[in-house]
């Protein structure tokens, strides 16, 4: 098809063709039992949890990634990838016009500065199952039960990327913090632009483009099987 520009048709799109789930039965193991337990627990001491994201298409992360880098002017038109399917023009004749791609971010409910300060993960957890965005609230302290089943008391936060207590608590269940994004838990809670950054070597394999590809083709691969991968593919043609 034509491309299409930035803007909020592809909103609407995304939501009919690339959506998020808000299911916790659509994350792999053992991210389903943890998530699922620590959950249960948070409303058990009168939390309440509301859950926004669980799996996400791959497509619709490459949107919210582009669309939140280019509408905050964190990066030039000029410079988004293109992928199979996803066809927006994110240039308007002035190639680096930013006002239709913050249309976007406003459509899908972005998080911005400082609540969320990097941009939405172009290789993102929430495609293979292992990520949950979540906004938890509750009044005052409250007493919640530890996976090894001790209590810890959690006073209420408006900031949640200040609560360490929740966080332990989280942590119990092997449902990681990712402080760089308010409402973001993971498997791991590893950021990936760090871990990026690490791998990356300077290696042009590495470029966004192949790791990208990799994780549309093989959702299922962790951070560490992507790596290994893409080494193999690096020691054969080199």
């Amino acid at each position: 098809m034509a491309k299409v520009k930035s803007g909020r048709y592809w909103v609407t799109w995304a939501n009919i063709h690339a959506r998020n789930s808000t299911s916790v039965e659509e994350f792999v193991e053992p991210f389903r039992t943890n998530a699922k337990a620590f959950i249960k627990a948070l409303e058990d001491s009168g939390a309440k949890v509301v859950v926004s994201a669980t799996r996400r298409s791959a497509n619709r992360a490459y949107s919210f990634h582009w669309c939140w880098t280019i509408g905050l002017g964190k990066a030039k038109a000029s410079q988004a990838t293109t992928v199979p399917g996803v066809d927006i023009e994110w240039k308007h004749g002035d190639p680096e016009k930013a006002g239709k791609a913050r249309k976007m971010i406003d459509g899908f409910s972005l998080k911005l500065p400082p609540k969320s300060i990097y941009a939405p993960a172009l290789f993102t957890k929430h495609t293979p199952g292992k990520a949950i965005d979540m906004n938890i609230t509750w009044s005052g302290t409250i007493r919640v039960k530890k996976k090894d089943g001790g209590d810890e008391w959690v006073l209420f936060m408006t900031d949640v990327k200040k609560n360490t207590k929740l966080h332990a608590v989280g942590a119990s269940y092997g449902v990681n913090k990712l402080n760089a994004d308010a409402p973001h838990w993971s498997l791991d809670g590893i950021n990936f632009a760090v871990w990026r950054e690490k791998a990356y070597q300077g290696n042009p394999l590495w470029s966004d483009t192949t790791i990208w590809t990799t994780m549309r083709s093989q959702p299922a691969l962790d951070l560490r099987a992507i790596r290994l991968s893409i080494v193999i593919v690096c020691r054969v043609t080199g």
